[in-house]
């Protein structure tokens, strides 16, 4: 990637996660960078061709992430440090959480990419809940619905958590408040750990 191209890409992601991608024009990104807006152009035609790669370089990070987790032991607080990770790369890319809907359904390359990343995510967290149990730290989960509904119930938080903080926080959301979040997300299995998990959870979330 071009060092202009990664600029302009840089460039957009701090507009968008101010202003909101809807009210940011190509003259306002090319304003920021101090070249024309034929300049912008020539690296990326339209607002949508950034929004795309934006997104695409933000689902990289989680695609590798889900691609490693065979590779670790899941311990609490490295199941905490991985939603740490995560929820970082997305306060990075905030604009995108904050108006979900629109910009998904605004995309049918990136609407078709998020939902096979639904399914993939979905994996991931299956494959969590097995290993989990094999090293006694989560009860078997009798119910059919059940892993389902976890896995659901932790995919949403994480969709939702910015969008969330901005309806019912009157300041801006900061870094500082991952670390609450990523604590809530992993609370959500509390309830399904056995005896042994509930002393290791709470060792790992103090």
């Amino acid at each position: 990637m071009s060092k202009t191209r990664d600029n302009i890409l840089q460039a957009s992601r701090l507009l968008f996660n101010t202003h909101g991608y809807d009210l940011v024009t190509i003259r306002m990104i090319a304003q920021k960078l101090n070249m024309s807006s034929g300049n912008l152009n020539y690296h990326f035609q339209k607002k949508e061709d950034i929004l795309e790669t934006l997104y695409f370089d933000m689902v990289f990070h989680f695609d590798k992430r889900i691609d490693d987790l065979s590779k670790n032991n899941f311990t609490f607080p490295f199941i905490l440090s991985e939603i740490e990770r995560s929820m970082h790369i997305m306060f990075d890319y905030r604009f995108f959480w904050t108006d979900l809907h629109h910009l998904i359904n605004s995309n049918k390359k990136i609407k078709s990419h998020f939902i096979m990343a639904y399914q993939k995510r979905t994996q991931g967290s299956l494959f969590m809940f097995s290993k989990l149990q094999e090293d006694g730290l989560m009860q078997k989960l009798e119910e059919d619905w059940v892993p389902q509904f976890l896995t659901d119930s932790m995919i949403q938080y994480s969709n939702t958590w910015i969008y969330t903080m901005n309806i019912y926080r009157e300041d801006l959301i900061k870094k500082s408040d991952i670390e609450g979040k990523s604590k809530d997300l992993l609370r959500i299995l509390y309830p399904y750990l056995t005896i042994e998990g509930k002393l290791k959870f709470k060792d790992a979330i103090k």
